[in-house]
């Protein structure tokens, strides 16, 4: 999906970050790129991306977006939740904590506050802080945005394509458990393959918004 980009996959620097404050999002891609390593260990993880329609960019002045990366979970200091219950204005339920669809929020309105951080070469990236509802008085026109949700499962299983998300996204998502366990098995089943095709020595044959 062109209008979503995010980390710079170039070298010469040229990215622009989000401007930094509060601004109108709207939520164009929800994916989950499976279990991957962090700080903390292996936690399954998601990543939300706004487009920011009041902030064109480029010479079809197309939306610019920013995104984040979500461990998934509920729990009640988890980011995740923290910021979809600021977006909904309302705490979950206990019937939603034990299992909440994300998909929900795919193409819904916020406002999205960015914050500027620097990376260790010195690049600057914009970063979303927070995000909460949009002021009843404001109105967001989503009908251009076509949000994509996307599971990296189902991507392996070749139903979701993956030229869905950004090249960046789908770099995240190889780094899962769940791909690299799917390339082990493919190996192995090439492997096998090659081998009982192979002739043998006798010569045999993935007004609340949501």
């Amino acid at each position: 999906m062109s209008l979503i980009a995010r980390e710079p996959e170039n070298a010469s620097g040229d990215f622009t970050p989000a401007p930094e404050g509060t601004h109108i999002g709207v939520c164009c891609l929800v994916a989950d790129v499976g279990t991957q390593d962090g700080e903390f260990g292996k936690k399954d993880q998601v990543i939300l991306s706004w487009l920011l329609p009041d902030h064109p960019i480029g010479e079809e002045q197309l939306p610019m977006s920013t995104s984040r990366r979500y461990t998934n979970s509920l729990h009640e200091r988890a980011t995740l939740r923290q910021h979809l219950e600021a977006w909904r204005g309302k705490s979950f339920s206990d019937e939603e904590l034990a299992g909440f669809d994300l998909r929900k929020i795919a193409g819904k309105p916020c406002t999205v506050s960015i914050i500027h951080k620097k990376r260790d070469d010195g690049r600057v990236y914009d970063k979303v802080n927070g995000v909460a509802q949009v002021p009843k008085s404001v109105k967001v026109d989503t009908k251009d945005v076509t949000p994509v949700t996307w599971e990296v499962e189902k991507a392996i299983a070749g139903e979701h394509p993956w030229d869905a998300v950004p090249k960046w996204v789908q770099n995240v998502a190889k780094e899962s458990e769940q791909y690299k366990a799917s390339q082990g098995i493919a190996q192995t089943v090439r492997e096998e393959t090659e081998a009982s095709t192979a002739p043998s020595d006798d010569k045999e044959e993935d007004d609340i918004p949501f």
